[in-house]
């Protein structure tokens, strides 16, 4: 992805910050612009180098499972990753190391699974989970 910022916009001399400081605003709003643009450009470097991953779901979210003929929910407890080569960074690549954990309702089923098995066998929504569930039903003749 290309920057949003420049590298030099850490620097609190930069010509990016007299231009902020030019802006006819109140001094709350233009220290507002200067924390976004720095909190911007840290997410920026962290991404250069490999320590920012996106992962399509959260701790707490609910995904759904197809695994004993219905959607079954379970909710995500954590993530844990595989090692990743910083020689060879690709978002796509990492996202296949991701491992899920989850658990259902009651504590009595946890599991995991890759993030590359989102949309295989493990959905995020319930409509695309029972949608998976009737093509494998199709495919058996039932």
């Amino acid at each position: 992805m290309e920057r949003l910022t420049r590298e030099d916009w850490k620097n609190s001399n930069s010509m990016m910050w007299k231009k902020v400081d030019d802006l006819e605003c109140n001094d709350m709003v233009k220290k507002a612009i200067k924390d976004v643009l720095k909190k911007m450009a840290e997410y920026e470097d962290l991404e250069q180098q490999g320590k920012l991953l996106k992962l399509p779901c959260a701790v707490g979210d609910i995904i759904w499972d197809i695994d004993f003929g219905r959607p079954c929910g379970y909710e995500v407890t954590g993530f844990s990753f595989g090692s990743l080569n910083d020689d060879d960074w690709e978002e796509e690549k990492a996202l296949d190391k991701v491992v899920v954990y989850y658990t259902n309702s009651n504590g009595s089923i946890t599991g995991t699974f890759a993030v590359s098995e989102i949309g295989k066998s493990v959905f995020l929504i319930k409509e695309e989970a029972e949608a998976a569930l009737k093509e494998l039903e199709r495919g058996k003749g039932t």
